[in-house]
């Protein structure tokens, strides 16, 4: 579910650019470098967007290891204190 909002962000910006570059290359006073900086761009918007939703999902499994390191942790402290009988 969480792997569709980037892909819908990334499917919206490659329609709209194909569509700008689409109208670009039809002006009589089109320029190259112009719609060839637009694409650049428009591929590396798409790659941050791709690239911050892997380490979201990076920074999420790790926070959940974290957590299920520290509640293992906590219970073994208190199944030793209780065989200790503290």
């Amino acid at each position: 579910m969480r792997k569709i909002i980037p892909l819908a962000f990334g499917i919206i910006i490659v329609l709209s650019a194909v569509y700008i570059v689409k109208l670009s290359s039809g002006k009589p006073d089109k320029d190259i470098l112009e719609i060839g900086t637009f694409v650049v761009l428009t591929l590396t918007l798409i790659v941050l967007v791709f690239y911050a939703y892997n380490t979201n999902l990076l920074a999420s499994i790790g926070q959940l290891r974290w957590e299920s390191y520290l509640i293992c942790q906590f219970w073994w402290l208190q199944a030793l204190l209780i065989v200790q009988g503290h």
